[in-house]
């Protein structure tokens, strides 16, 4: 984790999801107002492990945050709409 990252955490806040993992069809997801792309599903979440901007589990944390690339694309993305008082690369 970087400094960047503790004062951040905003991938804690919404979850991206290949589509194939869920069972929902494009109308679905669009008619409940769930952005739809063409690979992912983006949904809200706010974790229950983050306590002022901080992962409480970084050392246990689950797969699906380990997967996450600081830095990358989607921490980019999340950083630009929901911090966008931050750089968007956490790592410059």
């Amino acid at each position: 984790m970087t400094d960047a990252c503790e004062s951040c955490g905003a991938c804690c806040e919404e979850l991206e999801v290949p589509r194939g993992v869920l069972p929902w069809s494009r109308t679905f997801m669009a008619a409940r107002g769930l952005p739809v792309s063409p690979g992912k599903v983006r949904l809200e979440c706010e974790c229950p492990h983050l306590v002022d901007e901080s992962c409480t589990i970084w050392s246990k944390r689950p797969l699906v945050c380990m997967a996450f690339t600081v830095g990358g694309p989607a921490c980019q993305d999340v950083r630009r709409r929901r911090r966008p008082w931050l750089d968007p690369d956490p790592l410059a």
